[in-house]
């Protein structure tokens, strides 16, 4: 089950959604999939919850922004990070978007990618410990749910095919903007 979790809800934090710092990471494309992952992080156990997962085709501007707005007011995002290469640039330096994230408590902050998503030290790799024996819970990541989600299937499918240098007809995006939300929980 993907969004807010609530306590005494079966399979979820005890707490909820209670303590936990709410960030985001956003991977936007016009022409292709524009991605958005949502993540609570328990400052305490240093566990990152799933919260939400967009992967959504060919999206204007305007819904771009309008995405960006409804998750900062649904989860009450701390820090947004946003891919800003070539035509993304408008969306970070944004006034209707960064005055709404202002008002919000949300700081937008962009994100130049390039060679680096390839760093096993920074990059996308860098995210392997947090999946440590998912077999045996051994984890600290929870995802939701795939049941009813393609966006977290797409997810979970990018993660499982996801290698440095890997082809650009793999899609990644998904992948992308959990990174983007990794980097603001750290």
């Amino acid at each position: 089950m993907a969004g807010a979790m609530n306590p005494g809800m079966p399979g979820v934090r005890a707490n909820g959604m209670d303590g936990l710092q709410i960030v985001a990471g956003l991977d936007p494309a016009t022409a292709g999939y524009t991605a958005a992952v949502v993540i609570g992080l328990d400052p305490k156990t240093h566990k990152r919850y799933v919260l939400d997962v967009k992967n959504n085709q060919g999206m204007k501007p305007d819904e771009l922004r309008q995405m960006i707005k409804d998750l900062i007011a649904k989860y009450k995002i701390s820090e947004f990070r946003i891919e800003k290469n070539s035509f993304q640039s408008f969306l970070t330096d944004d006034r209707e978007v960064n005055d709404f994230a202002s008002r919000a408590g949300c700081v937008i902050k962009p994100h130049y990618t390039g060679t680096n998503k390839y760093d096993p030290d920074f990059g996308v790799a860098a995210m392997a410990p947090m999946f440590g024996n998912w077999s045996e819970g051994n984890n600290l990541i929870e995802l939701p749910s795939l049941m009813g989600s393609e966006a977290v299937k797409a997810l979970v499918e990018q993660l499982v095919t996801w290698q440095p240098g890997m082809h650009k007809k793999l899609k990644s995006d998904v992948v992308m903007a959990l990174w983007f939300a990794e980097l603001a929980a750290k």
